[in-house]
């Protein structure tokens, strides 16, 4: 059933998706892992931390990814991660929330420099959010669905598999932005056309009109946590299989939301 479009104003909604397709909780969700695993209170200096953390990364490549690229790429983000890990764990605070909500800062920040990222770079990150939608409504669909449309909070308890992708998908968002900093490219915000595109492929993968509204309007709270799951899978999927220059388009408009100030 072909899409037949809608009013501009009504397209523009979907800045309520922005919150909803946020890959910055998930990113502090990862650091939230780590620090759990690799930081203890008896030796909380920048440099102790920076070597628990580095062996932790080698155990755990896929996480080690996400850090990696935050290291290369923006080192004075990372030296100032580690310095607030040191302050956090000497004062005996809560080191796996300071990570959240850090990286969560941190991945908003990105937002500029990701919005001018080569499509290519867009791309994989977009792909990378399929395989990772995959595993999520498979192991939880209450997760998976709270990833799509709500963000993941610091409590949220994923499968080691979700994790590493989280952490992959990070790591070529980072990479991502860095291009994007590098080379940046010049890319409006998406076009009527581009949101028709996008809606038509959801409804090809098998959500329902209704259910684009419902999702247009920013009122998924209605929606079952199974439904929401799906429909996010198609909303990644459509993304993805969208040609690339229109897809990068919406990529970059809707994964990193406007930042309410960086990390």
């Amino acid at each position: 059933m072909a899409y037949d479009g809608g009013g501009d104003s009504r397209f523009k909604s979907v800045a309520g998706l922005v919150a909803a397709v946020l890959i910055a909780g998930a990113v502090g969700a990862v650091v939230k892992s780590g620090a759990r695993e690799a930081i203890g209170y008896a030796n909380s200096t920048p440099s102790a931390i920076d070597g628990e953390l580095q062996e932790f990364f080698e155990k755990n490549p896929s996480q080690a990814a996400l850090y990696g690229a935050m290291k290369e790429n923006y080192p004075e983000k990372y030296d100032e991660m580690v310095a607030g890990f040191s302050t956090v764990v000497r004062r005996k605070g809560d080191a796996r929330q300071y990570g959240f909500d850090f990286m969560r800062k941190f991945t908003l920040s990105l937002k500029d420099d990701f919005k001018a990222a080569p499509d290519a770079d867009i791309k994989l990150v977009l792909d990378k959010h399929v395989e990772l939608m995959d595993v999520l409504s498979e192991t939880s669909k209450f997760y998976c669905g709270q990833f799509a449309f709500d963000g993941l909070t610091a409590r949220a308890q994923l499968s080691p598999e979700a994790v590493n992708l989280i952490a992959e998908a990070s790591a070529l968002q980072i990479k991502a932005a860095a291009a994007g900093r590098a080379s940046p490219v010049v890319r409006e915000d998406p076009a009527q056309a581009d949101w028709d595109g996008l809606s038509q492929r959801m409804l090809d993968l098998g959500t329902t009109f209704e259910e684009l509204e419902v999702v247009y309007e920013g009122k998924t709270g209605s929606l079952s946590e199974s439904r929401k799951c799906e429909i996010g899978k198609d909303l990644y999927e459509g993304l993805a299989s969208l040609p690339a220059e229109r897809a990068a388009r919406l990529g970059a408009f809707l994964l990193i939301p406007d930042a309410q100030g960086g990390a």
